[in-house]
C-alpha cells in the first residue's frame, strides 16, 4: 500500500513539473479567480512574466496595476463583463513589469457560472513580446515597400509561371497598371515585340527604359521560394546619355577635324619659317595632337561607360604580351622589357590594354629609355595580382601621382593629365587599385582581384546581365 502511495506521488510529481517546465518553454501561465472570496492564485510562470518572486501573493488590485495606464480600462472592463455577463475574454495588453520592463501578453479568461452566477474565472496568461516585436518589424517593412520611391514586386517561384503576388504603388505609378491587373500574371507583361535590354510597356502602350535587379528568396529548406523585383523608370536619364553622346560624338567628330588640320598648317609653316615663328608653330602642331589625343580618350570613356563590361578571368601575360609588342613597334627607339610568369589569371576587362598603353606612353614621355612591365602573382591572403610598369624616367609630378592615386584633377591640370585619370577610373571599374612609387623612376603599379574567383550570385541580387540580354527570356 505504501509502495503504490509513493509511486503516485512520484507520477504526481512528474507531471507537475513537466507542467512548469511546458509552461517555461511556452511562456504560457495560467490563473485563477474565486469571485466569493476575492482570492486571486498565479502559476509560477505568471510570476516569472510579471517580474516577482516566487512568494509574491497577489490580490486583484495587485494585479490591476501592472496593465499600462492605457490598456488597464480594457482589462477591467472585460473581467466586469466575465463576472457579470458570464462573457469570457481573449485579449492583448501592455504591462509594465516589477523591473520596469514593457512586455505583450496575451491574457484568456473563462468563467464558471451557477445558478446563474458567476463563482471562479480561469485563464491564461502568456508572454507575446517576441510575437509583437516580429509583427512591428514586418509592418515597417510592409509600409516601407510599400512606401518606397522604387517599384517593387514579388513573385512566386513554386507556382506555374511565376505570377507576381505583391506591387507597390511605385510599380503601379511607373507601369500604369493597377493591382488587379498586374497580380496573378508574370512580369513578362510589360514586354512587347520590341524589347530590347530593359525596355518595356507602360499600360497605355508607351514605352519606358526599365532598370531592374532581381534577388532570389530562399524558403528554410534552403529552396528558392519567391523572387523580388525593384525596377527603376530611368527613361529620363536614358534620353540625357543619348543626348549626351549624341552632343560628345559631334563634338569629338568636330574637334578632331578642325585640330587636324591645325596640325597639317603648323607642320607647313614649320617646315617654311625659320626662326621663333617656326618653334611656334611647332608647338601649335604639338598642341593639335595633345587634344586629338584628348578626344580619343574621351572616346575610350565614353564606350566603357556604354558598354559596362563585367570584369572576367583574364591572362594578363597574354594581354601584356600582345600589348608590349605593338608598343615596342611603335616606339623603337626605347627598350620595353618583360618580366612575366608563363600564365597568370585575373579579374579584368578588355581595358587593360588601354591602361597599359597610356602608361607606357606616359614613361616613354618622362623621358625614360628603358621601360620594364611586370606581373606580379599573388603572394597574399587578399590574392591580389600587381602588374607593375617601370621606366628610369625623371618621374611623375606631383600633380600626375596625385591623379593617378585619387583621380583627383583640377581646372588647371586637367588637361595635361586626363590619361592618368582614365587610367584611375579603368582600373577601379575592373574592382583594382592604383599605387605609385618614385624611385631612380617611376614604378605604377596596378593590383587587380586573382581570376579563380567564384563570383555566381548564391542567394544574393541576380542583375540583368545575369539574367541574359533578352527580357524576353527571363523566365521568372
Amino acid at each position: 500500500m505504501a509502495a503504490t502511495s509513493r509511486a503516485c506521488e512520484q507520477e504526481l510529481d512528474r507531471e507537475r513539473e513537466l507542467f512548469a517546465h511546458s509552461q517555461r518553454l511556452a511562456s504560457v501561465g495560467g490563473w485563477e479567480y474565486d469571485c466569493r472570496t476575492d482570492e486571486l492564485y498565479w502559476t509560477d510562470e505568471v510570476r516569472r512574466i510579471h517580474g516577482v518572486d516566487a512568494e509574491f501573493t497577489p490580490t486583484v488590485e495587485d494585479a490591476l496595476s501592472f496593465y499600462h495606464p492605457e490598456d488597464r480600462p480594457r482589462i477591467e472592463a472585460a473581467i466586469d463583463r466575465a463576472i457579470e455577463d458570464g462573457e469570457p475574454h481573449d485579449l492583448e495588453f501592455r504591462i509594465v513589469t516589477a523591473d520596469d520592463d514593457l512586455r505583450w501578453v496575451r491574457a484568456q479568461g473563462r468563467p464558471t457560472r451557477e445558478n446563474g452566477e458567476t463563482v471562479r474565472l480561469r485563464g491564461t496568461f502568456q508572454d507575446i513580446t517576441e510575437r509583437k516585436e516580429r509583427e512591428q518589424e514586418l509592418r515597417l517593412r510592409t509600409r516601407a515597400m510599400d512606401e518606397a520611391g522604387v517599384g517593387i514586386s514579388i513573385a512566386d517561384a513554386s507556382e506555374p509561371d511565376i505570377p507576381l503576388v505583391y506591387v507597390n504603388d511605385a510599380f503601379t505609378d511607373v507601369t500604369g497598371y493597377d493591382r488587379e491587373a498586374a497580380l496573378g500574371t508574370n512580369c513578362r507583361f510589360l514586354q512587347g515585340p520590341e524589347t530590347k535590354e530593359l525596355l518595356n510597356y507602360r499600360a497605355d502602350g508607351t514605352p519606358f527604359w526599365n532598370e531592374l535587379t532581381v534577388t532570389p528568396v530562399a524558403d528554410s529548406a534552403g529552396e528558392t521560394s519567391h523572387f523580388i523585383g525593384i525596377q527603376r523608370d530611368v527613361t529620363s536619364r536614358k534620353r540625357r546619355e543619348r543626348l549626351i553622346g549624341v552632343l560628345n560624338r559631334v563634338l569629338r567628330h568636330n574637334l578632331r577635324n578642325d585640330m587636324t588640320v591645325i596640325a597639317g598648317l603648323g607642320e607647313t609653316i614649320a617646315a617654311t619659317a625659320d626662326g621663333e615663328l617656326a618653334t611656334r608653330a611647332e608647338t601649335v602642331t604639338e598642341t593639335a595632337r595633345d587634344l586629338v589625343a584628348v578626344s580619343e580618350k574621351a572616346k575610350v570613356v565614353e564606350t566603357t561607360l556604354r558598354d559596362d563590361p563585367a570584369p572576367r578571368p583574364l591572362d594578363v601575360v597574354e594581354v601584356v604580351e600582345r600589348t608590349v609588342a605593338d608598343l615596342q613597334e611603335a616606339h623603337p627607339e626605347v627598350t620595353i622589357r618583360c618580366e612575366l610568369p608563363d600564365e597568370q589569371q585575373a579579374m579584368a576587362t578588355e581595358r587593360l590594354e588601354t591602361v597599359l598603353v597610356e602608361l607606357v606612353e606616359n614613361a616613354i614621355a618622362a623621358g625614360g629609355s628603358a621601360v620594364t612591365v611586370a606581373v606580379v602573382p599573388p603572394d597574399d591572403d587578399e590574392g591580389r595580382v600587381n602588374v607593375e610598369v617601370c621606366d628610369d624616367g625623371s618621374g611623375l609630378p606631383a600633380m600626375e601621382v596625385r591623379v593617378l592615386k585619387q583621380a583627383s584633377e583640377s581646372p588647371v591640370d586637367h588637361g595635361s593629365s586626363f590619361g592618368l585619370w582614365m587610367v584611375n577610373w579603368l582600373v577601379t571599374e575592373m574592382g583594382g587599385e592604383v599605387d605609385v612609387a618614385a624611385a631612380d623612376g617611376t614604378t605604377v603599379t596596378i593590383a587587380l582581384q586573382g581570376g579563380h574567383r567564384d563570383d555566381a550570385p548564391r542567394g544574393g541580387a541576380v542583375t540583368e546581365a545575369a539574367l541574359g540580354d533578352d527580357p524576353n527570356s527571363w523566365d521568372w
